[in-house]
């Protein structure tokens, strides 16, 4: 039996767990976490002169495609450390507004990297631009308003 390894983290008033699983089993979740985004949506005041929803969806399509270049780089060149570090960076970007799907992912990467276990960037540096593109898809069309 394969072990699973899990972190936990609290947003939001309620807890939240990545667990490490397989690349087959990334598709089956959701893109977006929708009570996060809801939490962070309430947060927003009429009066406030920039939308603090939109301001995190900008920085993440913002610096996004750096850490993810970044991440591969490391890769390629089998760089555990930066590697771990860059994958570490994308989780929070991703987690910090509710990307369920990427999040997951850079979690996996993450440790895989703990356990000595590089992961082939051919494989998930597709996988990685997927669920960026995904979720910005969704993040504009459903969450963030001009």
């Amino acid at each position: 039996m394969t072990k699973v390894k899990h972190a936990s983290f609290r947003f939001a008033g309620k807890d939240h767990r990545v667990t490490h699983i397989p690349l087959t089993e990334l598709e089956s979740m959701d893109i977006l976490d929708r009570e996060t985004l809801a939490v962070l949506k309430s947060l927003e005041r009429p009066q406030d002169p920039v939308s603090f929803l939109g301001d995190l969806i900008d920085t993440f399509i913002e610096e996004t495609p750096e850490v993810l270049e970044a991440l591969a780089h490391a890769l390629e060149n089998s760089n555990v450390k930066a590697a771990h570090y860059h994958a570490h960076q994308l989780k929070g970007l991703a987690s910090n507004i509710g990307i369920i799907r990427l999040s997951a992912l850079a979690e996996s990467i993450e440790i895989s990297l703990e356990e000595n276990k590089l992961p082939d960037v051919a494989v998930v540096r597709p996988l990685l631009e997927l669920y960026r593109r995904q979720a910005i898809e969704v993040l504009l069309n459903d969450w963030k308003k001009s």
